[in-house]
């Protein structure tokens, strides 16, 4: 996560591709950005909420 800064869209697109193995939808990111964008003061607990919530994704937890 700290590689990638400040640079919300950097930050979201690695997090897709670490949880989910693809990269965010346009409509995705916006999205996410709006999400981590709400508390600017703690965006590290932002991002790992974000995370979580990639976690709870129906692609992560449907065995195909």
């Amino acid at each position: 996560a700290e590689r990638c800064g400040a640079d919300y869209n950097r930050f979201i697109e690695e997090a897709f591709l670490t949880v989910l193995g693809r990269f965010p939808k346009a409509e995705e990111i916006k999205m996410c950005a709006e999400f981590v964008e709400k508390n600017p003061a703690d965006s590290a607990r932002a991002r790992r909420d974000l995370v979580g919530v990639l976690f709870n994704h129906h692609e992560f937890v449907t065995i195909r």
